[in-house]
């Protein structure tokens, strides 16, 4: 995985994720681990130009990776096999503490 510098070395908050999404890059929230009142966001997908990503957070590293990139000419299929990487992700590092916020 790729680290992403250009993310905070945090997980993102709501505010966060709709302050990325723009003409550029449309981002969608997967989903994250509830703490108090808030959800700390751990993995996005974003869209910018043909290709689709898959981004998440590295508690351990406390930094942004890229997890899986797919072309975003069939959105249906890329969010499917993007999804596929982040639950896969999601099962190795968080198990039943993470909380999926995208439709399913």
């Amino acid at each position: 995985m790729r680290t992403i510098t250009r993310l905070p070395s945090r997980p993102l908050r709501r505010r966060d994720v709709a302050a990325l999404d723009d003409d550029r890059f449309q981002v969608s929230t997967y989903g994250g681990i509830v703490e108090e009142a808030e959800i700390r966001i751990y993995a996005i997908k974003i869209a910018a130009g043909d290709t689709a990503y898959a981004l998440c957070f590295d508690d351990s590293r406390e930094q942004w990776k890229h997890l899986a990139s797919v072309d975003a000419g069939d959105l249906a299929a890329a969010d499917e096999q993007l999804d596929a990487a982040i639950d896969d992700w999601v099962q190795d590092n968080y198990g039943g503490r993470f909380e999926v916020l995208k439709p399913r």
